[in-house]
């Protein structure tokens, strides 16, 4: 019998913190069930009444309870999870950017370092901001691109993906290695997801709780 990856061994905390993040997920699903989604406005048009970047947090946030509560055998079924919240965590970029107002905008380019004109369709700034201060959104960043254009012309040859084929908790994880150093995905998204909340809170981003598309419990 193969040895356990010493690489993952923090897999099973980290499966029972996410499926506590998915029963919170469907608290809150079942708090604002019942409420109305307008997909009138521009917000909502094109995104299936999802209207703000909180709403794609909690859309984050539930996908990732789905990793752990998809079967091991599911092994196709878990990575398309897996791809579809690394594309969610780095796109909640153009998402937030839309929300800021002016003065936050240029704070965030101040920050960033930044010099770009400040567009409302253009991101940028809040980009580089994550980069920088998020290693896990700049992993993200580099397999969302990676994922949707499967080729990348700078491609990081320190980074790649796979999904693990050994016993028990060490089949069918989707991993990052960097360096030759295995991450459960799971474990980058909490972090992602984690930055993300930070600073909406800090900087007073969609404060308003957010409107889920409800459905029968």
């Amino acid at each position: 019998m193969s040895k356990p990856n010493k690489a993952l061994m923090g897999t099973r905390q980290s499966l029972t913190a996410l499926m506590l993040v998915k029963l919170r997920v469907l608290q809150k699903q079942r708090e604002w069930c019942g409420k109305a989604v307008s997909n009138t406005n521009d917000a909502g048009s094109l995104a299936f009444g999802l209207r703000s970047c909180r709403d794609l947090l909690v859309k984050l946030r539930c996908e990732m309870g789905d990793i752990s509560s998809t079967e091991r055998f599911n092994v196709m079924g878990r990575l398309y999870i897996a791809f579809n919240c690394v594309v969610t965590a780095w796109h909640m970029t153009d998402w937030v950017w839309v929300e800021l107002d002016q003065e936050k905008r240029e704070r965030v380019q101040t920050c960033a370092g930044t010099k770009y004109k400040l567009l409302t369709t253009d991101p940028r700034p809040l980009q580089e901001f994550a980069r920088r201060h998020s290693p896990a959104l700049k992993l993200c960043e580099l397999l969302a691109n990676g994922s949707k254009h499967c080729s990348l012309r700078n491609r990081n040859p320190h980074v790649s993906t796979k999904m693990t084929d050994g016993e028990g908790v060490d089949y069918g994880n989707p991993v990052v290695i960097v360096d030759g150093k295995e991450t459960w995905v799971g474990d980058v998204l909490c972090q992602a997801a984690l930055w993300w909340e930070t600073f909406l809170t800090d900087w007073h981003v969609a404060e308003e709780p957010p409107f889920i598309l409800g459905t029968d419990f």
